[in-house]
């Protein structure tokens, strides 16, 4: 099974957002929440990236790659007690793509930006992953990852005929060039993704989970579709990806909805019905469970501003 081509349609791309910063030392930078999943890559020096209620600083050089799958908050820095600023007070600097910050000391350069989903949030499968994951790129995936940056900036800033879809497909790629180089590298990490996507009958259950997330799904009947015992199923099911297989199917059926909230006019009624609700009740509750807000409230808040 080629994972990443059986769950990329799950994780729809629909752009990349992204900015290459020069720092000169001394600075440091810390990075907002974003409910979408945040990369960087190392272009020369080196700097410590840590994630927000983590003690612990990561070093990261030339070649490193780090993914924040679920846009936690997070800081880069040249040196463990370097003063942060907070990266929208730097917007101001930006020159076109490029951010030039620091004292005027060794150079740290880097790409980072966010991947931007399709559905508004970041996809299930995806949250699965590790708060921070951070590893090494070959040199010939460097190279690649840049080329694909440099056709996006190109298509961005020069758009023609069927530019925006030429957008999103790049940016597709490069979410694949990112996630490809994460399974490639030399990693002793024991990941519950890449645990999730090898193991067959997991991923069968995934999958149905994803494709067919309306369905009247119950772990006996996901037991029997992957040829296993239930309570065998459910405690691999959770010992891999790290919750219950109920739990899974409702966020994937409210990270549905989402999308057809924002996507169709479809009523509030016929999107809990394609999302497997028996009621509208039911989905009220399990969306504001899930979200803080109710289906109308959440299709308001998304609605695109009208200009006058």
């Amino acid at each position: 099974m080629d994972p990443l081509s059986d769950f990329l349609p799950a994780m729809r791309v629909q752009s990349a957002v992204y900015t290459r910063v020069e720092a000169s030392v001394p600075w440091g930078v810390d990075f907002n929440a974003y409910h979408h999943t945040k990369f960087g890559i190392i272009l020369q020096g080196e700097c410590l990236i840590s994630v927000q209620g983590s003690e612990e600083s990561i070093a990261l050089s030339a070649g490193s790659c780090y993914l924040l799958p679920r846009g936690n908050p997070f800081t880069l820095r040249d040196r463990h007690n370097t003063p942060l600023v907070n990266f929208e007070n730097l917007l101001h600097l930006l020159e076109g793509r490029l951010l030039r910050i620091g004292g005027g000391g060794e150079l740290m350069t880097m790409m980072g930006g966010r991947f931007v989903f399709a559905e508004g949030r970041t996809p299930p499968l995806l949250s699965i992953l590790p708060t921070l994951l951070h590893f090494k790129v070959s040199d010939a995936e460097l190279q690649a990852m840049q080329a694909t940056l440099q056709l996006l900036a190109a298509e961005s800033q020069a758009p023609g005929l069927g530019s925006r879809r030429m957008i999103d497909r790049i940016a597709e790629i490069f979410f694949l060039q990112t996630l490809r180089a994460y399974i490639n590298a030399d990693s002793d990490q024991n990941v519950a993704w890449l645990g999730a996507v090898a193991d067959g009958k997991i991923a069968k259950a995934l999958r149905l989970l994803h494709e067919q997330s309306s369905q009247a799904w119950s772990v006996e009947s996901l037991a029997r579709q992957v040829g296993m015992s239930r309570s065998v199923f459910a405690q691999r099911f959770k010992s891999v990806v790290g919750e219950a297989p109920m739990e899974y199917l409702m966020r994937c059926r409210i990270h549905k909805a989402t999308r057809l909230l924002q996507e169709s006019t479809l009523s509030i009624g016929e999107i809990a019905t394609m999302t497997g609700y028996v009621s509208d009740a039911s989905f009220n509750k399990a969306f504001k469970r899930r979200l803080g807000v109710s289906p109308g409230a959440y299709r308001l808040q998304s609605a695109p501003a009208v200009s006058p």
